[in-house]
Order: C-alpha cells, then structure tokens, then sequence
C-alpha cells in the first residue's frame, strides 16, 4: 500500500488535531535504525491526548529518550521543536472517533504517567511466534497506543505488549484518511527503498484480521 503524505507546517496541523490522532516518527538514532531493519517504519508513535483552547496540543508516548525514559505528556509545539526525526499525522478515521469513548481514554492515560519504558517487550513484539500476557506495569510507545485504544473503545483487546509501531497505524487510519507529514515536502512514505506496507493486520471492534498486502 502506498501512502502519498502531505506536507503541512505544524502551524496548520494543530489546527485539525484531535483526541485519539497519532503521531508516527522516523528517528534516526541506533535503536530507531534496528527498530527499521527488524519491524520496518514508523520507528516510534505517540498519541494526542488533548487539545486546549488555543490548539495547545499535548502528546503522550513512551520513550527512551534521556531525561524522558517512560511515558511522559509534552506540548507537540515542544515535541515539533525538538524531534531530529521526521513525523507524520495519522488522523484518526470519523468511524473511530464516533466510537471513542474520551473520559475512559483520558483515565487510562493519567492512569499511566510516569512509568518506566518497556524495554523488554518491545524488544519482544517483533517476535510474533513468542507470547507475553498483556500488562501496562511498564510501557513501550505502541504498547501505550494500543492500550489507550483498548481502554477508549475503538478497538477490543487485542494484546497491547504485542504490537508493533508499525502495527498501530491501522488502529486509527482504517478508512484511508490523509496523513501530514510535519517535517518535509510532499512524498511516499516508504521503508528505505522499499515503499511501506502498512501493517500486516486490521483491527476493528471485532478483533485482529490478517491483513493481504496490496
């Protein structure tokens, strides 16, 4: 599947922000290049949290970043300023937002500020035929999406410890809805020179469906 972003200043991209809408990165570091080689791009995903009077955006992931080792809550405006990476909107499809369900959405994420980063399952994910019980004890950043996604409703429990970045795409972007890229001219999305196949799965209130590449 190719996915042709389009450029939009953050400026403008705040503007159509909203609840529940992820944001995937591509970073550039020694962790962010084995995450590319073993489980393809994005590299990291984050998810907004809420948008305040003003368009103040406030996103929050789980990352290894010093001085941020866990899930943390930042202004995107700070996370726009700072990222050395390129980062893309995934706006969230109007069928998802319909089923969102915010106050138990807003209550597992302050629920989970603070702590520490998954190392070890996120690491793991990529090893489908392993499996791991669900927990939230400690979270890498797809982890947290997922679980936010579980505890709003959007999705029904599909084992949060076990997806990917990748994965997390098709959670919020089911009906094709455009994605921004925040950092750079228009283009294809792609994995190296390999154009991105984005998950393997489609999820929905029914469960986790193999996906047929296309």
């Amino acid at each position: 599947m190719k996915l042709l972003t389009k450029a939009l200043p953050y400026s403008e991209a705040r503007k159509i922000m909203k609840v529940g809408d992820l944001v995937a990165f591509i970073g550039r570091g020694p962790f962010s290049r084995a995450i590319r080689i073993f489980a393809g791009i994005p590299t990291h995903v984050g998810i907004i949290l809420r948008v305040d009077l003003g368009c103040r955006v406030m996103l929050i992931e789980s990352t290894m970043l010093s001085g941020e080792h866990g899930v943390s809550i930042r202004y995107m405006s700070d996370v726009v300023n700072s990222y050395p990476g390129e980062m893309f909107l995934i706006s969230m499809s109007n069928e998802s937002y319909n089923l969102l369900q915010v106050p138990y959405y807003t209550s597992f994420l302050a629920s989970i500020e603070g702590r520490k980063y998954d190392t070890f399952q996120a690491i793991t994910s990529i090893f489908k035929h392993l499996w791991f019980p669900e927990s939230f004890q400690k979270l890498y950043c797809s982890e947290l999406v997922t679980g936010a996604l579980e505890a709003g409703m959007v999705i029904n429990r599909i084992n949060a410890s076990r997806i990917t970045p990748r994965e997390t795409l098709n959670l919020v972007n089911r009906k094709g809805n455009p994605v921004y890229n925040l950092t750079e001219t228009t283009q294809i999305l792609s994995d190296d020179s390999s154009v991105l196949n984005w998950g393997f799965f489609e999820f929905s209130r029914g469960g986790l469906v193999a996906k047929e590449a296309v």
